[in-house]
């Protein structure tokens, strides 16, 4: 599958611009979540890959389970801080794609098992229309790992670059905008989560396009799963020969 040059549609029902209060600076606090990551912050710019529509004016928190959808038989659901299901996502070949509550796709995680370095946010379930390039220079088994991650910002029409980090030490994944340059700010979080059912917790700051963030996320479950496949094929090739080397 290939990519062709990045699309946009503007929306004329698109909502205005917003500018949020300084009540925004700081994680807030509530019964829901309490578990806020302080080190995420309001971005300079609005950040929209996805729709306007998906900019959240507050820091929010989604996280994605294992188990089947309330609205179709997809077997991984996409949760507020209610825990009330919001969307929903399932994997085909290559794809993790992730739908509405009425069963629409909005958009899929694209990544070939042999060409991992090289991954794509695209529109709905096709491949015509991409939200984001991702490129990673290292092994996906690697403990550190920075992703590139390209995209055009709806907001001011403009390309721009975030950088997706993992930290070991921490367990979760870094959003950042602004890579390198002195107003560089964490946008969002990913972390796995403890649990047996509960895949990952999704943390999103305000001014930022959260349909991304969950794109991001399923992407990593996408990562996840090639993963598993190369260690399985790596099993069955070492395996293999060890068997008859000691025969």
């Amino acid at each position: 599958m290939t990519s062709n040059n990045m699309q946009q549609n503007q929306d004329s029902s698109d909502p205005p611009p917003y500018t949020p209060g300084p009540y925004y600076a700081e994680a807030p606090y509530d019964t829901n979540t309490k578990n806020y990551n302080d080190f995420i912050n309001i971005p300079d710019h609005e950040i929209v890959i996805i729709d306007r529509k998906y900019v959240t004016n507050k820091h929010i928190k989604y996280c994605l389970r294992e188990g089947f959808s309330s609205f179709s038989n997809h077997t991984i659901v996409i949760l507020d801080s209610e825990r009330k299901e919001q969307f929903n996502c399932k994997e085909k070949n290559n794809q993790v794609i992730l739908y509405d509550i009425d069963n629409c796709p909005i958009l899929n995680a694209y990544g070939e098992i042999n060409n991992y370095n090289k991954t794509y946010i695209y529109k709905d379930a096709k491949d015509d229309v991409v939200y984001a390039s991702i490129e990673c220079p290292a092994k996906i088994t690697d403990d550190i790992r920075n992703y590139s991650i390209n995209i055009l910002n709806k907001a001011n029409n403009k390309r721009e670059e975030l950088e997706m980090r993992f930290n070991k030490f921490r367990g979760y994944y870094c959003v950042y905008c602004n890579k390198g340059k002195d107003n560089e700010v964490m946008i969002g979080t990913i972390r796995k989560s403890n649990t047996s059912s509960m895949k990952y917790s999704i943390e999103i700051a305000p001014m930022v396009d959260y349909m991304f963030m969950l794109s991001l996320g399923i992407l990593i479950i996408r990562f996840e799963t090639i993963k598993r496949i190369l260690h399985q094929k790596r099993t069955m090739k070492y395996g293999y020969l060890g068997g008859l080397l000691f025969r």
